[in-house]
């Protein structure tokens, strides 16, 4: 970019790499395997494409320090299980390795008996109400209120029919309730979900100014993974009805034809790049999802009405 930005891998205390030019070792120590996906310790889809990308490793290797006892079944450790599973799969054995694999067993959502099911949203429609400045609650305020200019322009940009905000991605065994999460709270949500004519899903991780981590790419893939399984019907929805604050139903989400995951923001992590996240989409063209990765600039949405 010809601006000095200096890059450096999380502290060892949270995660670790070894190996050499061409197979690279992440290690993800025991604190950070429960950690939240985007922070720099816990994000490694993020570290293992910036290796692949930058550094011209051919190969990842993940491991990570098994938590005991009943932190097997935290819902933070649930998802990174969920993600090392995924992850490997897509990119497939010649590129991400996993290098304990009797630990995906712990992987609740492949228990026979279990009935993942996502949360549905609830509460009213909060667009109108206002939140901190430059705070992305009300970034993405900005995109769903009726009257917005960025809303349209957005809209506009990507031919959308349907856009809005906070799309739960909670998975539940069972009926969304205390209790019977899988990974994450109730309130794990999409920041914005959009659809088009042609009936593909739109999903944005939106990011506030300052906020560009590298494990805005871990937040991004969870996100398109958990509706990808959704809509092939290995995710349930509950019996509860919607929230009408959704204009996005079930049945369209369900029946859309593919998925385009956008990282939104106005400056992204100095190692987030097109090539970065070319082995996710090299993926996806290999086992035939209908699924791409890809970033978008915030700003020219925002520009100021003349």
């Amino acid at each position: 970019t010809g601006q000095y930005r200096g890059v450096n891998l999380p502290a060892s205390k949270g995660l670790t790499v070894s190996g050499n030019n061409t197979h690279a070792t992440i290690t993800v120590r025991k604190g950070a395997v429960g950690a939240n996906m985007q922070s720099a310790a816990s994000a490694i889809e993020g570290w293992a494409l910036a290796l692949i990308a930058w550094s011209g490793v051919e190969r990842v290797t993940l491991d990570w320090e098994q938590p005991e006892g009943s932190g097997v079944n935290d819902p933070h450790f649930q998802r990174f299980l969920y993600r090392v599973t995924r992850f490997a799969e897509l990119l497939g054995p010649e590129v991400v390795q996993v290098a304990q694999p009797d630990r995906i067993a712990a992987l609740r959502i492949t228990h026979l008996g279990v009935r993942p099911t996502i949360n549905v949203a609830q509460g009213g429609d909060t667009a109108n109400t206002l939140s901190p400045t430059k705070s992305e609650a009300e970034l993405e305020k900005t995109f769903v209120r009726a009257d917005s200019p960025a809303r349209h322009r957005l809209m506009s940009h990507l031919k959308l029919s349907k856009l809005d905000r906070q799309f739960p991605v909670g998975v539940f065994d069972g009926e969304p309730k205390a209790g019977s999460e899988i990974f994450t709270a109730r309130k794990s949500a999409v920041d914005l979900i959009g659809l088009d004519a042609h009936h593909a899903l739109y999903l944005f991780e939106l990011k506030a100014d300052g906020n560009n981590s590298v494990g805005a790419v871990s937040e991004l893939f969870f996100y398109a993974m958990v509706m990808y399984d959704f809509m092939a019907g290995r995710i349930a929805f509950p019996r509860k009805k919607p929230s009408v604050r959704l204009s996005l139903t079930v049945e369209e989400v369900r029946n859309s034809r593919s998925i385009h995951a956008l990282l939104f923001a106005r400056d992204f992590h100095p190692l987030i790049s097109a090539p970065m996240l070319e082995p996710l989409n090299a993926g996806a063209r290999r086992l035939g999802w209908p699924i791409d990765f890809s970033t978008l600039r915030l700003g020219p949405f925002l520009i100021p009405e003349d």
